[in-house]
């Protein structure tokens, strides 16, 4: 479900679903990944209650995936990714959970006996035959992840940053030969 907003792919998940008799494992995307609300001009306070609203929707849209494809097991997929360089003080207003928030959020909000969440950890693996995890998961550490995005992951330089800004009249110039491979 990564990237398919359960807005735009209900009907067709529900007629997908419908073709087959059991789902074992379901990977579903649980986050927004956008420039939405963190990169918009709004004040400290309107990014928190928009970057909530963000998180809450994409959560209930993975949720509403679990109910309609009901499989034995699901894994929230797809979601976790940290914003580096000039632009970490960006991650708190993102509106993305991380992946212990949404664990918690569904073993909270759907019935693990008859869906249960799988987390895993980076290597780790889940054999469908017993059900089991190679190892258990282990929570990030979010204080330690937080001093290591402000220590480390804050000084990285992305080579786009050492490239002049193009003039409008490059971009203008592009845009024939981009319409064109287009169509």
């Amino acid at each position: 479900t990564n990237d398919c907003p359960i807005e735009i792919a209900e009907t067709t998940a529900k007629t997908i679903s419908k073709q087959y008799e059991h789902i074992d494992f379901l990977l579903v995307g649980y986050v927004g990944a956008s420039s939405y609300p963190q990169c918009y001009g709004l004040s400290k306070n309107e990014h928190k209650i928009e970057a909530g609203k963000k998180m809450t929707k994409r959560l209930n849209g993975a949720v509403k995936y679990v109910q309609i494809f009901n499989p034995t097991y699901f894994m929230p997929f797809a979601g976790t990714y940290t914003l580096s360089g000039k632009h970490h003080y960006l991650n708190e207003l993102r509106g993305e959970s991380e992946l212990d928030y949404a664990v918690d959020f569904f073993t909270e909000n759907i019935e693990q006996n008859q869906n249960q969440c799988v987390a895993l950890n980076s290597k780790e693996s889940f054999d469908l035959a017993t059900g089991k995890c190679t190892k258990k998961y282990m929570r990030i550490d979010e204080n330690e992840k937080a001093e290591y995005t402000k220590k480390v992951l804050s000084k990285t330089k992305f080579s786009y940053e050492s490239q002049p800004f193009p003039s409008i009249d490059s971009l203008e110039k592009l845009l024939p030969e981009s319409y064109e491979q287009f169509n």
